[in-house]
């Protein structure tokens, strides 16, 4: 697969540490205002509130002189909460040309400025507020390529779960391009809220401890008991979307690969996201481990695992040392790839050019958002652009290659013409003395060793408890994907994805389709067509796999091919007859000849795909 893949961060290893406190491990944090404080907050409009309580004028929050020894920037009311994050209070112009606040921003080098504030809130506050309806103008970052967010959210208020998840994603991204300052009014409530989200979502860590330790960076943070259930309330959110493999034991379970895709899309985004959009994560990595383990070249899961943060082995749920968080931009482990090449096309790409528009990216729905990487900023000459840079066009160019090779395995899908141009005969059973060609890459023996261990039915018991282990760390932490990474052991890898792959409620090949797909045997490409996005992308790709380890002795691609169909279509797929020690006790039989048929269309999707993938490699040398 293609290395040179990165979101733009920088190699140095982003550790997170917990501060070794026993405290932070027992302590049940406790809301900033009383009972009647909340209530009285509820009875009185937010305007009043500022008239009446904030001291207008004399805003202590839009001062520069109330907070000696807590001004991380100078004349700000602010705190490092990491070495990337800062949380502050919001600026005002008069305060940001005394103290130049601006090029402070840029000496730290701050990236970023997420504001979580509505326009027109906190009017009576300070000196005022601009005409863009905030207490500063935001072109004024803009100017110094500062990027600029604003996700309105209400005074003391909360946010939807999957809003605060869009937004810990932007956060995500925007920890990709340098430091982060992320402000409401005080800086306290809205933006402890999304901090703390955004470290239950990075670390998997307990809505207490969360609180807890942004507390202890940045005190009174978290203000009201909506915003600390709010937290917890993410947290479960997010334990669901977690689920790599269901707990229940029982087939009948309800597990499908549409939930789990589903859930996948939440959790990642960028340069993932594109890659994944249609496959399944595990999947993915599995295969692309086995790949790497064949010596058929790098592989890009690793370089996308590779580009966020490791977590210490010191690391746990219950796990705490001392040390403060480090720089925290995003899930994962680090990486030593080269960054320039993924982000020369992936800026923040819609561009607003008025301040009433500020508000604008708030409302975009789920499919724009993930196109333009849940981007919304003012552009920095002021004129409008909504020129969408990462157009579909782009995403199939910055899709991830097979291992070696150059053919995207997401976000494109050959089509009946492109299969017609590659051959225009080819029919589902291979021509007598056809053969499929290999690629050059890779040892034959090892490749040999990793088809062996996907025909593997039956594993000891040693392979079913590093298999049991991977799993739970796969539900658990995202050190799971790093394991699957690092994992030497094919048959593990193989034992992992074919129980994946056994516990699906729906096969991912249903039968009907597979019917389907032998209708139009004539040409596999359009037979893949006629499927749903994610069958017809995890088919292909799995297809895809079996020809980087070509060539390959005919029973062992045969057997190798009677496993895979199994799984895929939960039926017991066999040319000849043969041990039924493998065979899952939900699978059903499948009627003569649809079992040979499966498998002689597999074969010519093999050697359609080999012939498409040596273009494209030809294509790239020249």
């Amino acid at each position: 697969m293609n290395s040179e893949l990165d979101e733009g961060h920088s190699e140095k290893d982003d550790i997170f540490l917990w501060e070794s406190n026993k405290a932070v491990e027992a302590s049940i944090p406790n809301p900033q205002y009383s009972v009647l404080t909340e209530q009285a907050q509820g009875l009185i409009s937010l305007k009043n509130q500022c008239a009446l309580f904030c001291g207008g004028r004399n805003c202590k929050y839009d001062r520069s002189d109330c907070w000696e020894g807590q001004m991380a920037i100078t004349g700000l009311f602010s705190h490092w909460v990491s070495k990337d994050i800062l949380a502050m209070a919001r600026p005002n112009t008069e305060v940001m040309v005394r103290h130049r606040i601006v090029d402070q921003f840029v000496r730290y080098k701050i990236m970023s400025v997420i504001n979580l504030q509505e326009t027109g809130e906190h009017a009576s506050c300070g000196p005022g507020l601009e005409p863009s309806g905030f207490s500063y103008d935001p072109q004024d970052f803009m100017s110094s390529n500062i990027y600029f967010y604003n996700f309105a959210c209400q005074d003391y208020g909360t946010l939807s779960k999957s809003r605060l998840l869009d937004m810990v994603r932007v956060m995500q991204f925007a920890l990709t391009q340098g430091k982060v300052a992320i402000h409401c009014h005080a800086g306290l409530g809205r933006t402890g809220l999304l901090i703390c989200c955004y470290l239950v979502f990075t670390y998997r860590m307990s809505a207490n401890k969360a609180i807890t330790y942004l507390r202890k960076k940045r005190p009174k943070s978290i203000q009201t008991r909506k915003q600390m259930l709010c937290v917890r309330e993410f947290v479960e959110f997010l334990k669901k979307l977690w689920i790599v493999f269901p707990y229940s034991p029982d087939i009948s379970c309800e597990f499908t690969l549409q939930q789990y895709m589903n859930r996948q899309r939440k959790l990642l985004h960028g340069y993932e996201l594109r890659i994944l959009k249609h496959i399944p994560q595990i999947i993915y990595y599995v295969c692309e481990r086995l790949l790497e383990l064949a010596h058929c070249g790098s592989t890009s899961a690793l370089s996308i695992m590779n580009k966020t943060i490791a977590i210490p082995d010191s690391f746990s749920a219950h796990a705490t040392s001392e040390e403060e968080i480090g720089d925290i931009p995003y899930r994962g482990s680090t990486s030593s790839v080269d960054k320039d090449d993924v982000f020369k096309n992936d800026r923040p790409h819609v561009l607003y050019s008025n301040t009433s528009q500020l508000s604008a990216c708030t409302n975009c729905d789920n499919d724009a958002m993930d196109a333009m990487e849940y981007h919304a900023i003012y552009q920095s000459d002021g004129s409008a652009n909504s020129e969408m840079h990462c157009s579909d066009s782009n995403l199939m160019k910055d899709s991830g290659a097979i291992a070696g090779g150059n053919f995207p395995v997401s976000g494109f899908f050959p089509t009946a013409e492109t299969s017609k141009s590659i051959t225009s005969n080819t029919k589902n059973n291979l021509p007598k003395g056809s053969h499929l060609h290999a690629f050059p890459q890779g040892d034959k023996n090892l490749k040999l060793r990793i088809a062996n261990a996907l025909c593997c039915t039956t594993f000891s018991e040693e392979v079913i408890l590093q298999k049991d282990a991977l799993k739970q760390e796969l539900n658990n932490s995202d050190n799971g994907w790093k394991l699957i990474l690092t994992e030497s052991n094919p048959e593990v890898l193989a034992a992992l994805m074919w129980e994946w792959l056994n516990r699906l409620q729906e096969p991912i090949l249903r039968y009907r389709d597979s019917k389907t797909l032998l209708t139009y045997s004539d040409d596999p490409f359009l037979c893949l067509s006629t499927l749903e996005k994610c069958p017809h992308a995890t088919i292909d790709y799995l297809n895809k796999v079996v020809v980087r380890l070509l060539p390959l002795p005919e029973p062992v691609l045969n057997h190798l091919l009677e496993v895979l169909l199994s799984h895929l279509t939960h039926h017991y797929i066999c040319l000849e007859p043969c041990s039924v020690s493998w065979k899952s006790t939900h699978w059903l039989e499948l009627c003569h000849p649809t079992p040979i048929d499966l498998i002689n269309f597999f074969k010519c999707l093999l050697q359609m795909n080999q012939r498409l993938m040596s273009q494209n490699t030809l294509s790239t040398n020249h």
